[in-house]
Order: C-alpha cells, then structure tokens, then sequence
C-alpha cells in the first residue's frame, strides 16, 4: 500500500496535537461554532473550498459543502472516519504510525473504497479520554486538511499548538 505524502517529524506534532486539543462537551452549538471557524480557516488560511463535518452523539452536528466540493468530498470523509473509528486516533496519525512501522496495517485498511489512510479526521476526547466525536475535512491536501482540524480546533479552545504546515 502507498501513502500520501507525509514526513516521520509529524508524528511528535500530531501526538502533541491530539493530547492539547481536548474538549469538555461538544453540544450542537459547540458543533457549528466549530464548524464555523473550520470554514473560516479553509477560506482565509488556505484558500481552498473544504467540505466540513463535525459529527456528535453518533449524529452529523454539522455539515457544510463550501462550493467547488461534491459528494465525492463527502465519500472521502466517510472513508477518514472508518479509519479513525478503527484506529482511534486521526487519521493522519494512523498514516504515520503505519508508514513508520509503529502500528500494524490494519486488514481492514486495505479495502480502500471504505477506509482512507490519510490526514482528514481529528478525534473529538475529552481530557480523560472519552471520545465525543469526531471533526473531518476533505478537499484540500490531506496534510492541510488534518492543520485545518487541529487550528480549528485550537482556535476553538484557545489553545496553542505545533503545526505540521505553516
């Protein structure tokens, strides 16, 4: 199997990442305040159209299709959330820890019509670790689509991260 681009000093990043970026709830209006900055940072940091996705209690909470994105966005999002419901953790450190040898290639990885081993989708856990959902982006590089989530999400809860792109 291939993996999309990605460099081994991500790793430390994406730990340190997912061990700050932790929240405490995350109701419905906390879904589309965070949906909302998420399509804010697509648009002015970025650049590029996104889809966007926060989903809570089992349920989507927020969605959102910036135009120049399509189903075919909505397909890829799904397939970055089966490979963190798998792996539990994001789907871009899936990526690295498979790549680096520090995880097994899961069997189920290798149906890639259902899983995407790529950066996309953030787990939502609280600081004990309680999963609550999860926040997804596809469209733009799958690099940037996993710095998207995680300055969504630090901008959210204020907090200061490390940052795989600049």
């Amino acid at each position: 199997m291939e993996f999309a681009l990605w460099k081994p000093e991500w790793l430390e990043i994406v730990k340190r990442q997912e061990e700050v970026l932790r929240v405490e709830r995350m109701r419905a209006a906390d879904a589309l305040r965070l949906g909302l900055i998420m399509e804010r940072t697509a648009r002015e940091r970025f650049g590029r159209p996104a889809a966007l996705r926060v989903i809570t209690n089992g349920q989507i909470t927020f969605a959102h299709l910036m135009d120049g994105t399509d189903l075919n966005n909505c397909w890829w999002m799904d397939k970055k959330l089966n490979t963190c419901r798998i792996s539990g953790v994001s789907s871009l450190r899936t990526l690295l820890e498979v790549a680096m040898g520090q995880r097994p290639l899961a069997p189920e990885f290798e149906l890639e019509n259902n899983f995407a081993i790529c950066g996309g989708c953030f787990p939502l856990r609280t600081g004990a670790g309680r999963l609550l959902g999860w926040a997804l982006c596809s469209g733009l590089p799958h690099q940037c689509d996993h710095q998207l989530l995680a300055s969504s999400l630090a901008e959210f809860l204020g907090a200061e991260i490390p940052e795989i792109v600049e």
